[in-house]
C-alpha cells in the first residue's frame, strides 16, 4: 500500500477519535482513588462503563502495547481466580472488590481410580493385616478385661469372730449338770464356763482330773471351756508362802508386808484392822479375803505361780480364763497409811469394806499392762484360739485397765446394762446414754469394745423379761447366763434369733452408736455396716407409756420399719413408724430396721 494512502487512513481515524471527545456525553471521566482504600476502589460510573479509554491517547498507543502471546493466554486460563464485587449502600459511592485466588480442594480418588488397586497384592495383604490385628486386639482385650475381674483383690469379708465373741457362754451350775451336751449344742452354745472355787486356784491338781472330763465332755460337740480363776491370794498352806515365812527374801517379795498395822479391814468386814496377820518380829501380813494371803501379782515370782496353773489347764484342753479381784492385783509398795472414809460413806459402817476409801490396795498403776501381759501368755499357750477377760465391773474404773488407748484385756464387763433398771424412771435412759458414750469415748478399739453381757433373774426383776432379752440382744457383746435362762430366752424369741443369724454382719461388725430421746424418756443404739439394712432399737426403761421422738441425724432417716417387739405389746403396730411418733408401752423395747442415708 501507498504511503499516502497510509497517512490517509491515519488522518481518517484520529479526525474521528477527536469527534467522539468533542462529544459531551462520550467524554471520559476519573474519579480520584481514596489513599485508604487503593485499588480495591473504583467509582460507580466506571462500573458502567467498563471500556473506557485514556484522554489524550496519541496514535502510537495502540502500536506500543505488547499483546498477549498464547503462553500468556494459557497461564491466565490455568489460574483460577475468584473476584467479588460487593456495590456499596450508596448509588454513588464507592464499589469493593475483593480478589480471592480459589484453589481446588482435593477431594478424594474417584471409584474407578480406587478399583485399579482393589487387587494389587500390596493392598491385598495389608487389609488382611489390618483385619486380623483388629479381631485380635478386640479379642485380647475382651480376655484381659475377663483376667482382670477374676484376678482382681477383693474386699476382704469381715474377719469372722473368734467362738468367744460369738457367744452364748454358760455357766455351769447344779442345774446343768443334768443337761445332755447335744442339749447345749441345740441352742448354739460356744462355751462353757466353769468356777474354780478360790482356794482351789494354786491347788490345780486337786481339781485337774474333774476338770479334764469336762473338757473331754463338751469337747465332742466344739464347746469350750472357760475357768474362772481367783489368783490374787493364796491358802496359809501354800509352798511360797511357806518359803516366805521360813525367811527367804525373794519369796517375801511376792506378798504383802508391813512394820506397822493399819485399820484395813478385810472384804467382807469386821473389825478394823483385821486384815493384818503379825508373823512375829513386827511382821504383818495383808490378808483381806478370809484366811487368805494376799499376793502381789506384778511381783515375778507370783506371776510365775499363776502362768504355771494357766499353763496345765490349758494343756489338757482349756481355751479361756476369766479372772476374779483384778483391782487388788497391784498393791502399793511404800508404808502404808490408814484408809479413810469415802466421800459419802452413808448407809455404811465403821466395820463395813464400803466404808474407806482403799487407794492403797486397789487399782494401782501398771494394773493395765499386767493383764495385757497375761492376756498375750493365754494366747501363746491356747495357739491364739483362747483369751483371758475378768470379771470385775470395770464402768467406773476404765482408764485403770487401759494400755494407752486400749485396755489390757478382751470383753470388758459394764455392770451398768443390769443396775440401771434399779434406778428411778427419770434417770434410767439417761444413765444408759451417758454410760455408752462413755465406753465409746475412752476405749477406740473395736475389739475392746466386745462387752460381757452376764444376766440372770435379778436383771430383770424390774424390767420385762421379752423386753430385756431384745435390749441386750443387738448390743456388740457376748451374752453370758445360767443354762435355765438361756433356755427361755430363746424360746420366747426364735423370731429374734431367726433375724440375728440373717443379718449377724451386722450385729458381730457394725458400727454401734447411742440415742437419748427429747425429755429423756428413752434410750435407743443402732447397729449399722455398709451394705446392709441398719437397725434401730428403742427401749422405754420406765413404767409409763411414752410417745418416744428422735432427731434425724447423718445416717438416720425419718421412717422406720418394725421388725419385733417385746410381749408387752398389746397389739402388733402397723408396718412403719416415723423417728419421732414411736409409740411404746411401759417396760418395753422394739427393733426395726431403716435404710441408712
Amino acid at each position: 500500500m501507498s504511503e499516502e494512502k497510509l497517512t490517509s487512513n491515519k488522518l481518517d481515524i484520529e479526525q474521528k477519535r477527536q469527534s467522539l471527545n468533542n462529544s459531551e456525553d462520550n467524554r471520559e471521566s476519573y474519579k480520584p482513588i481514596s489513599e485508604d482504600t487503593g485499588l480495591d476502589h473504583v467509582s460507580g460510573d466506571t462500573l458502567k462503563n467498563s471500556n473506557m479509554v485514556r484522554e489524550n491517547l496519541d496514535a502510537q498507543d495502540g502500536a506500543d502495547e505488547k499483546m498477549l502471546g498464547t503462553d500468556d493466554k494459557e497461564t491466565l486460563a490455568l489460574k483460577n481466580v475468584e473476584v467479588k464485587f460487593i456495590a456499596a449502600a450508596d448509588p454513588n459511592g464507592d464499589a469493593k472488590i475483593e480478589i480471592e485466588s480459589a484453589e481446588k480442594s482435593f477431594t478424594g480418588m474417584t471409584k474407578e481410580e480406587l478399583m485399579k488397586y482393589a487387587n494389587d497384592p500390596f493392598w491385598v495383604k495389608l487389609r488382611w493385616f489390618m483385619f486380623i490385628l483388629f479381631w485380635a486386639a478386640w479379642i485380647g482385650m475382651l480376655v484381659g478385661a475377663i483376667l482382670i475381674i477374676i484376678n482382681a483383690p477383693k474386699c476382704a469379708p469381715p474377719t469372722p469372730l473368734p467362738w468367744y465373741k460369738e457367744g452364748p457362754l454358760v455357766l455351769l451350775d447344779k442345774n446343768a449338770d443334768s443337761v445332755s451336751v447335744d442339749d447345749f449344742a441345740k441352742h448354739q452354745v460356744q462355751g462353757v464356763i466353769y468356777e474354780l472355787p478360790g482356794d482351789k486356784t494354786y491347788k490345780i491338781d486337786d481339781v485337774q482330773d474333774q476338770i479334764k472330763k469336762l473338757v473331754d465332755k463338751f469337747k465332742a460337740k466344739n464347746i469350750h471351756v472357760v475357768i474362772d480363776l481367783t489368783p490374787n491370794y493364796v491358802t496359809k498352806d501354800d509352798e511360797l508362802l511357806k518359803k516366805a515365812l521360813e525367811g527367804d527374801s525373794d519369796s517375801l517379795t511376792a506378798f504383802v508386808t508391813s512394820d506397822k498395822k493399819t485399820n484395813f479391814i478385810k472384804v467382807k468386814g469386821g473389825e478394823p484392822g483385821n486384815a493384818w496377820e503379825d508373823q512375829g518380829s513386827n511382821k504383818y501380813y495383808l490378808k483381806q479375803f478370809g484366811d487368805n494371803y494376799d499376793l502381789r501379782l506384778d511381783n515375778e515370782l507370783a506371776q510365775d505361780k499363776l502362768k504355771g496353773v494357766m499353763a496345765k489347764l490349758a494343756e489338757i484342753g482349756v481355751k479361756g480364763f476369766r479372772l476374779s479381784n483384778a483391782k487388788h492385783f497391784i498393791i502399793k509398795e511404800a508404808a502404808f497409811e490408814d484408809n479413810k472414809p469415802t466421800s459419802d460413806p452413808h448407809g455404811f459402817a465403821l466395820s463395813n469394806y464400803e466404808f474407806y476409801e482403799h487407794t492403797q490396795t486397789t487399782f494401782q498403776k501398771g494394773l493395765g499392762q499386767l493383764l495385757h501381759d497375761l492376756n498375750r501368755y493365754v494366747k501363746n499357750i491356747t495357739n491364739d484360739e483362747g483369751f483371758l477377760t475378768i470379771k470385775d465391773d470395770i464402768s467406773n474404773h476404765m482408764e485403770n485397765y487401759a494400755v494407752g488407748e486400749f485396755l489390757g484385756f478382751e470383753m470388758p464387763r459394764f455392770g451398768f446394762i443390769n443396775s440401771v433398771f434399779h434406778s428411778p424412771d427419770a434417770t434410767k435412759a439417761k444413765i444408759l446414754k451417758d454410760n455408752f458414750d462413755k465406753i465409746h469415748e475412752h476405749l477406740s478399739s473395736d475389739s475392746t469394745k466386745w462387752m460381757q453381757i452376764e444376766y440372770g433373774h435379778k436383771a430383770y426383776e424390774h424390767f420385762d423379761e421379752s423386753a430385756f432379752k431384745l435390749f441386750i440382744g443387738m448390743l456388740n457383746g457376748v451374752q453370758i447366763s445360767k443354762y435355765d435362762d438361756l433356755i427361755y430366752f430363746n424360746n420366747s424369741t426364735e423370731l429374734y434369733t431367726k433375724i440375728q443369724k440373717e443379718h449377724e454382719t451386722v450385729f458381730q461388725h457394725g458400727n454401734f452408736e447411742a440415742y437419748l430421746s427429747e425429755n429423756n424418756t428413752a434410750f435407743a443404739y443402732s447397729r449399722m455396716k455398709s451394705g446392709n439394712p441398719g437397725y434401730f432399737v428403742v427401749v422405754n426403761p420406765s413404767k409409763n407409756e411414752i410417745t418416744a421422738k428422735f432427731n434425724e441425724t447423718s445416717v438416720l432417716g425419718s421412717d422406720l420399719t418394725y421388725v419385733l417387739v417385746s410381749n408387752n405389746f398389746a397389739d402388733t403396730p402397723k408396718n412403719k413408724v416415723k423417728l419421732n411418733e414411736i409409740k411404746m408401752p411401759k417396760e418395753s423395747t422394739a427393733i426395726f430396721t431403716f435404710v441408712p442415708k
